[in-house]
């Protein structure tokens, strides 16, 4: 086993940065650099602690390789648990002070989960290894925590197209390189967290220098906006000024007790990937394959009652039942969500 949904956590970064000639070379000094930045954590309370900490954790990578931060512009989606809410936007406010005078941009897409070039990254990670553990070295040791997915990620995909293979293939790969990172633990103890009046429509947030947030609904990137010249803004028929963010009921943050994933509502998906199954060594469940039309319960429905989760077969409803039928066996026993 190599990857659950109740055993590791899996963020995907593409990163894009001017090139800087003491770091990469000689070079166009506009050149703009891609990279992918994958951070691999056991922790799985989803909440915008977990999301600041892995920002730290990508600054500081940042740091330790000698690149310049002196403005981050950060996209993602508008998740309510981790990006949007109050405690998120507060340490927004707190950004320079915390990232030693670095300032930032946040702008947010779909407030559910925003498909992105990201996914798509972390989909190169997830079937790299499911390759990998189909493999006679994966029998003899295998991948079983968040520390060993993540170890050996950094030892076999951290070399990219870009700087193998033929000429031609180098030349039509853009990513620079694909770096690895593992948070152990999040702190939460030191956090605060905060009261917006208005949080789900925001979906611009720009941060000053001295601290402090200005937001607004609509968000625009134009090279007027960039330098916050809002009276120069091309699209300002639509895009309102951004005003200044108040925060209230500042106070420590006490996590909450249950796991923020378990208060979330569950998918079919995820009682399926959590559920117990039947043990395929039991002579009965071999039986089941052998007759896979077999009847079981007396209604023909051995092929999908050896399918089911034990102890949703009764839960489900007449058109869960239907979709689950359609799916694979397997997808029970080799999860890679």
């Amino acid at each position: 086993m190599f990857w659950t949904p109740t055993t590791v956590t899996l963020v995907n970064i593409v990163l894009f940065r001017k090139r800087q000639p003491e770091i990469d070379g000689d070079g166009d000094s506009e050149e703009i650099i891609k990279e992918n930045v994958h951070v691999f954590t056991p922790d799985m309370q989803h909440d915008w602690v977990s999301a600041e900490t892995i920002f730290k954790k990508l600054y500081e990578h940042l740091k330790a390789r000698g690149i310049t931060q002196k403005h981050w512009s950060v996209w993602s989606d508008g998740g309510p648990a981790h990006y949007k809410t109050g405690g998120a936007f507060y340490d927004v406010s707190k950004f320079p002070a915390n990232y030693e005078g670095c300032t930032i941009t946040r702008n947010f897409g779909s407030t559910s989960h925003m498909k992105g070039e990201w996914d798509g990254a972390g989909t190169f990670i997830k079937y790299s290894v499911d390759k990998y553990m189909m493999t006679a070295e994966a029998a003899a040791g295998g991948i079983f925590s968040a520390k060993d997915y993540y170890l050996w990620c950094h030892d076999n995909l951290s070399v990219t197209a870009s700087s193998k293979g033929f000429k031609s293939r180098q030349d039509k790969t853009k990513l620079s390189g694909r770096y690895f990172l593992y948070i152990d633990e999040m702190d939460r103890s030191q956090k605060m967290s905060a009261k917006v009046e208005v949080v789900l429509p925001i979906h611009q947030i720009f941060v000053t220098p001295a601290g402090g947030c200005l937001a607004r609904h609509l968000g625009c990137v134009c090279a007027a906006c960039e330098e916050r010249d809002w009276d120069r803004c091309k699209n300002r028929k639509w895009v309102r000024k951004p005003e200044v963010m108040e925060f209230k009921n500042v106070r420590r943050y006490v996590p909450p007790k249950k796991n923020q994933k378990d208060e979330e509502p569950q998918e079919l998906d995820d009682l399926v990937a959590s559920a117990p199954y039947a043990d395929l060594h039991d002579p009965t469940a071999l039986d089941l394959f052998d007759e896979p039309n077999g009847d079981l319960n007396g209604d023909g429905g051995g092929r999908q009652a050896a399918r089911m989760p034990l102890g949703l077969l009764d839960d489900l409803g007449d058109d869960e039942f239907d979709e689950f039928e359609r799916e694979p066996f397997l997808r029970g026993l080799h999860t890679t969500a």
